[in-house]
């Protein structure tokens, strides 16, 4: 078995592992049980997809359900309550559907359940109508319908109480580079750069199209911030981070949607590339994910991994030292 995980804000490799090891042959876990027992789904209902942010179970339908868990006091459980909290207060709109945790019994959309490997943090929610894309397939006309989704979650999301952390500018061979980016961040003028509810990851697998409405989903890394950041964290692949072809043309597109629903200043478009280089500095800063070490002994799947994971954080670690303004 290969657990699949997308390279962002994971789990820690320990966490990723404790899971992994109580997966059987046909995707069961007695750990997905006991979480998936909150909203009276039988024993082997939730089959698992892949561990990354959060690990994710899939329970089939109609309608298919994710349940998604993490250990609780964890910064994953602790995103779980924000987005499950933002997503729960999020205004109704025409345009734009912000997927909502399902409650369980009791009313509760995110329970701390006992666990063979530890307490976790649970949610469980709907797979969103429409259809997924990818830069691949992207035509102008869609992206410019993504840039316009972002602005209007912009426009209505609630505050909510959480901030990005500070970078680390003690870390050694980046502390010149990430005190300048931090102090170019503290120096932007909230005049000519708004300050928004971050939703931190409005990337194309997190939203499906279904004519001119928008899907959305995941709120984990929703915080406050600044619009800029959102949309450099958005269009990473469209930018070309991590060795993907730019696309300046969806990029552009994009934009233009954004600039559809609501303002983006000159010194916010500027601004992009130094939100992107701070969400570099904070992967190349990342000490948490990899807390095991690389062991010859170790699954394939877990060496992979290892792999996959050092490889895009140096990437990042270069993009610091190489494009930092």
């Amino acid at each position: 078995m290969s657990p699949r995980a997308t390279i962002g804000a994971m789990l820690r490799l320990s966490e990723i592992r404790a899971v992994q090891a109580s997966v059987d042959e046909d995707w069961r876990s007695p750990v997905a049980d006991a979480a998936a027992a909150e909203w009276t789904l039988p024993p082997g209902a939730a089959r698992w997809w892949r561990s990354s942010a959060t690990h994710v179970f899939v329970v089939p339908g109609p309608p298919r359900r994710y349940l998604r868990f993490a250990p609780t006091g964890s910064p994953a459980a602790v995103r779980l309550h924000v987005g499950a909290g933002l997503a729960a207060a999020f205004p109704a709109g025409a345009d734009l559907i912000v997927s909502s945790p399902v409650p369980t019994a009791s009313g509760t959309r995110t329970p701390t359940v006992d666990t063979p490997v530890g307490p976790m943090v649970a949610m469980l929610v709907e797979e969103a109508a429409g259809e997924s894309l990818d830069a691949d397939s992207l035509t102008r006309e869609q992206a410019h319908r993504w840039g316009a989704a972002l602005a209007g979650f912009h426009e209505v999301a609630p505050s909510v109480d959480a901030e990005r952390r500070p970078l680390d500018t003690a870390e050694p061979g980046l502390s010149v580079a990430l005190t300048d980016i931090e102090a170019r961040l503290a120096a932007l003028d909230p005049r000519t750069h708004r300050r928004v509810t971050v939703h931190g990851d409005f990337e194309l697998d997190n939203l499906r199209f279904d004519g001119n409405r928008v899907s959305v989903f995941d709120l984990d890394e929703t915080h406050s911030g600044w619009a800029a950041e959102d949309v450099a964290l958005a269009t990473r692949e469209l930018r070309g981070e991590e060795g993907a072809p730019p696309r300046p043309r969806l990029f552009d597109a994009f934009l233009a949607g954004y600039r559809s629903v609501a303002p983006f200043s000159e010194a916010e478009l500027d601004a992009v590339r130094l939100h992107a280089v701070a969400h570099s500095a904070r992967r190349a800063t990342d000490r948490e994910t990899l807390d095991e070490g690389a062991d010859p002994n170790d699954p394939d799947w877990q060496r992979d991994l290892h792999v996959a994971i050092a490889g895009a954080n140096a990437w990042h670690r270069q993009a610091v030292l190489s494009r930092h303004p």
